[in-house]
């Protein structure tokens, strides 16, 4: 098979007359579901799929062909291993594909993401980040699912998007709206699922009362990732250097050059799972491995 990424191998066609038929997998080469010119070459022995333009599904309506839905088991208001309509992702037309409203998710329940042609995403065990997902061909065994608790999420209520391009899942507790204005991040370097010196929202400690900020779900560390607190109006919080707590922080001026930032390697914590918690008033910083 050949398509329009060069990157991609060519698949040599092979006639044969037993009943033990290669077959095609567009999936195993890059290629995601969608609408296809097809055409084969018997001189050169090559099949050429070319995708239609603008054929990505996104009308923010619900059609059981286009949706991608979590499909696994442990789950008490879904039927296990079924296409539950309430499991569905309805396609935004941008590659995004986003829960219609707020999914119940256990926390011990596992899943994978499957459409009903069996075009399945399952989380790919080689990603450093936890929410990473990977296609390949439908394996009725079920393994290689994405569980909640194993990167630290409590069962609940949340709004699920799974971006088909990025290759990533987002769960987000519902009822929880990150104002980007008010928020304050944790901005740093070497995180397991965000980029770089950037204000991602998976980062974000937001307000809950009084001087209190907290991070709407635990946040994926490296033992060595190097963070300050930053608003996106560059108000920042780095360490304070004048006491012995290793969390006491102090507001400054922003600096671009970046210096002065918390690790939990520091105070001997490792990889892992985060509730982050940020008291404005007392500028003292909480870090606590998610359970």
């Amino acid at each position: 098979a050949q398509g329009d990424d060069a990157a991609k191998d060519n698949v040599t066609i092979k006639l044969v007359t037993d009943s033990d038929v290669p077959q095609f997998f567009p999936g195993l080469l890059g290629y995601e579901s969608g609408t296809y010119d097809i055409k084969a070459d018997f001189n050169t022995m090559v099949l050429t799929l070319t995708k239609v333009e603008g054929d990505d599904p996104g009308s923010g309506e619900f059609d059981e062909n286009t949706a991608i839905y979590i499909y696994g088991g442990g789950f008490d208001n879904y039927t296990d291993w079924e296409f539950n309509r309430e499991l569905a992702l309805i396609p935004q037309g941008d590659g995004t594909y986003v829960s219609d409203g707020a999914v119940t998710l256990n926390k011990w329940c596992y899943f994978k993401l499957e459409m009903k042609d069996w075009t399945e995403w399952v989380r790919d065990q080689s990603a450093g980040s936890y929410w990473t997902a990977t296609p390949r061909t439908h394996d009725p065994d079920n393994d290689c699912n994405f569980v909640p608790g194993d990167a630290g999420l409590e069962g609940g209520d949340y709004t699920v998007v799974f971006d088909k391009n990025a290759l990533t899942l987002t769960l987000t507790p519902a009822g929880v709206d990150i104002d980007e204005n008010t928020a304050i991040y944790l901005f740093g370097g070497d995180f397991f699922d965000t980029a770089d010196w950037a204000f991602d929202n998976k980062n974000a400690l937001v307000p809950v009362g009084g001087d209190i900020y907290k991070s709407v779900a635990p946040i994926h560390l490296k033992q060595w990732t190097y963070f300050k607190l930053e608003m996106k109006d560059w108000t920042e919080w780095v360490p304070n250097t004048a006491t012995d707590e290793y969390w006491d922080a102090t507001e400054r001026t922003h600096d671009p050059d970046n210096d002065g930032t918390f690790s939990v390697g520091n105070v001997g914590l490792g990889d892992g799972y985060y509730n982050v918690e940020f008291n404005r008033g007392t500028k003292m910083l909480t870090v606590t491995a998610a359970e």
